[in-house]
């Protein structure tokens, strides 16, 4: 007599109800709800008990893990409860005991790390080989100060700018290369050195006693509107060989008005007025260089504000909302990535999939793209339905959504 066919029998409880542990910003990070996989099971269900002693379906797929976009990493979030089962062709296995979880247990914020190495480094010559040099460089987030360094000769002085003089006494002279690093430090420690810079100087002599030439191109470099008729302008202008300052000054009308005096070539002066012409907010200025001998001659011009630009809108809905690629994890599981345009002015997009019964938050963010496992992947080309939707957002306000489903293709 033939055996009779083994039956497939239910799958046990999962073990290891938790929130697994990872690094995020409190208030800003959903949190994750994992459990143990079960031999023998290929879906499981999540219920999270309410106030009133019944439960609410949280998720159900074949995935081990669930993540709650209402549950923050806070100062002080509520605890809760869920219970898990495993199920599979026969049926569903028995609920887990009720688990009690809470996020702050492990929420954590990252650790302080010190600032990345300086990078763009640019040299500026001061006046003649006796001024001196500018060494320049782009500002490093996380940076509270900065320290120039010889290769050599080691450390030549630290700033809590974005610029260092170096005096003849510290570089060579002009026709002779000078060779410097910048490392960015804050009260963790300091950079790693960035890469050294070689420069050639061709700083030009001058003779003593000579006053500089007069500052050429003074202009409008950029301007911002900042509110209703109203932009906030900077004024530059071209760096004349021996002068160790200049002198920016507006007319008033009856008089010349003081608008800056420094080594700097740029000034910038807010609450300037805007309108909607090309010829608004005329501004009458003059600038000088000067040096110990004396100063050059003015270089007065009439610059424009030119017209505000437009109100901020908010801005168009992102396209081509798609799996960019999924990729095969475990039988019938894949790991996907989703991705979409991105919208010219948007700040951030907002990703959101539907559960059946509301809209769950899968991706906040300024990126557009977003990779997501444990997606259900079968046999045909209309596999593990998803229905998304995104959107782009700006300080405006929000674009409409573009929503889609999307199937994760037959498993590879």
């Amino acid at each position: 007599m033939n055996p009779l066919p083994c039956c497939p029998r239910f799958p046990a409880p999962p073990a290891g109800i938790r929130i697994p542990a990872r690094v995020g910003q409190a208030g800003t990070q959903s949190c994750t709800v994992a459990w143990d996989p079960v031999p023998g099971a290929n879906k499981y269900q999540l219920e999270k008990k309410k106030d009133d002693g019944t439960y609410e379906l949280w998720y159900e797929g074949p995935a081990t893990r669930c993540t709650v976009p209402s549950l923050y990493c806070d100062a002080a979030p509520a605890p809760f409860t869920v219970r898990v089962r495993a199920g599979n062709e026969a049926g569903w296995g028995p609920w887990t005991p009720d688990t009690v979880l809470q996020a702050t247990q492990i929420c954590v914020t990252a650790p302080p790390a010190k600032p990345g190495a300086p990078y763009k480094v640019a040299l500026q010559c001061i006046g003649s080989d006796w001024a001196g040099l500018r060494i320049g460089w782009d500002p490093v987030p996380g940076a509270t100060k900065y320290e120039v360094w010889h290769p050599v000769d080691g450390k030549k002085g630290e700033t809590s700018g974005t610029e260092f003089i170096v005096t003849v006494y510290t570089y060579p002279p002009s026709g002779a290369y000078l060779t410097l690093f910048i490392k960015a430090c804050n009260a963790v420690g300091c950079s790693d050195p960035g890469p050294s810079t070689q420069f050639f100087i061709t700083c030009e002599e001058t003779t003593p006693g000579q006053p500089p030439a007069t500052p050429g191109n003074l202009r409008f470099s950029s301007c911002t509107k900042t509110a209703p008729n109203t932009a906030t302008c900077t004024i530059a202008w071209n760096a004349v060989t021996g002068a160790t300052n200049y002198r920016l000054e507006k007319w008033t009308g009856t008089s010349w008005e003081l608008w800056y005096s420094g080594p700097g070539t740029s000034y910038t002066r807010s609450g300037l007025y805007c309108g909607t012409s090309s010829t608004s907010g005329p501004v009458t200025v003059r600038v000088r260089a000067e040096n110990s001998a004396g100063a050059s001659g003015w270089n007065q011009q009439t610059l424009y504000t030119t017209a505000c630009p437009d109100t901020l809108q908010p801005p168009a809905t992102p396209g081509n909302l798609r799996f960019s690629s999924c990729t095969k994890t475990a039988p019938n599981t894949a790991t996907c990535t989703i991705a979409w345009n991105a919208v010219t002015g948007a700040t951030n997009y907002r990703l959101e999939k539907w559960t059946g019964t509301s809209w769950e938050l899968w991706y906040s963010g300024p990126g557009t793209s977003y990779t997501r496992s444990g997606l259900y992947c079968g046999t045909s080309s209309t596999s593990g339905p998803v229905t998304v939707r995104v959107r782009a957002e700006n300080s405006a306000g929000a674009s409409g959504w573009n929503q889609q489903t999307l199937y994760t293709t037959p498993c590879p």
